[in-house]
Parts: structure tokens; sequence; C-alpha cells
């Protein structure tokens, strides 16, 4: 993410607004461990792009998913440091699960494009499509805030995400 975005910001011929999403670590950490069980659709049957198959090669330890989060973030504070608020507008996953609407009326105003409110009928949005996220096969609508890190970790995976990321996770807020 950090290299493209460095070279994008550098062409003069665009006009390059940056999301940054934030989550706890923790949640972000789980879904590496397990993306079968916690990053892809809810139906088993269909996940893996609604194949079915797990593939276990793609399941990081803790301490690994622990030290993919924390580089991608600190790669990110690197090249976004330097941005303004005008260019670089920082969301957080729990915000934008708790209050869609209002959440997603700041980023249009951020981008500078008509509000587009949420609503619980986005499946039924012609031009709207996720590729290679599992979700895209579920039939719920719900936007829900997923902290299923708090029973899914256990206490050692808990001390060992702390003693590697712990640091940035409070730097973002997460206690």
């Amino acid at each position: 993410m950090g290299l493209r975005l460095k070279y994008l910001l550098c062409n003069p011929d665009l006009d390059v607004r940056v999301l940054r999403l934030i989550r706890d670590g923790r949640g972000v950490a789980l879904t590496h461990t397990n993306p079968a069980q916690f990053a892809d659709a809810a139906e088993p049957g269909l996940r893996s792009g609604g194949s079915g198959l797990v593939r276990p090669d793609f399941r990081l330890p803790i301490h690994e998913a622990a030290l993919l989060w924390r580089r991608s973030n600190e790669e990110a504070d690197c090249v976004t440091a330097s941005l303004g608020k005008s260019v670089c507008m920082e969301v957080r996953y729990e915000q934008l699960c708790q209050h869609p609407d209002e959440t997603l009326q700041s980023i249009c105003r951020f981008l500078e494009i008509s509000p587009m409110p949420v609503g619980t009928d986005f499946r039924q949005r012609k031009l709207q499509h996720i590729v290679g996220n599992g979700m895209r096969f579920d039939t719920s609508s719900e936007i829900r805030l997923d902290e299923r890190w708090k029973t899914q970790l256990s206490e050692n995976d808990l001390k060992v995400f702390n003693r590697l990321s712990g640091g940035l996770n409070r730097k973002y807020g997460y206690v």
C-alpha cells in the first residue's frame, strides 16, 4: 500500500485523497490467524470465493499476524505523516460499524462527492461488488462491529500481540 501511495502522491496530475481505515490490531491479527473463519463468508460452503475450500496456507501464527499488522501500520504512518487533513482522513473501523451513515457522510464531504446513505438495503444496489471478499456471498445486510478477538484470542495470544504490537495499538487509542 505505502509504496504505491507514495508514487501516486508524487504525480501532480492526480488529486489523491487518502482514506486510512484504522482498526484495533487484535481484531486484524485474529483474521490473519484463520481467515476462513474470521474474514470470509459466514456459510462455510461459500468460503474461498464460493468454492468452500479451506486454505490452511493462509493462516498465520499470532506472532506473525501481530507483526504484519504492526508493519503495515508503521508503513502507513510513514507515508501519511506529512499529509494534511485536506489529503488524508483517518476512519475508525469501530465508528464506521457503529455509525455507518454518519461516517460515510463525513467521507463523502472529505472526498467532495454527493452524500450516499447506506441504509439497510445496501445489497440491493446494482453497482456493488466486493471482489475477493467472501462476505459478498452472505445474505445479511447488517453492519456490525466484530470484536470476536475478545473471546477468540487466548490469554497467551493477547500477551504475544501486546509484546510485539501493543505499543502501536495503544498509540491508536486501543487499550
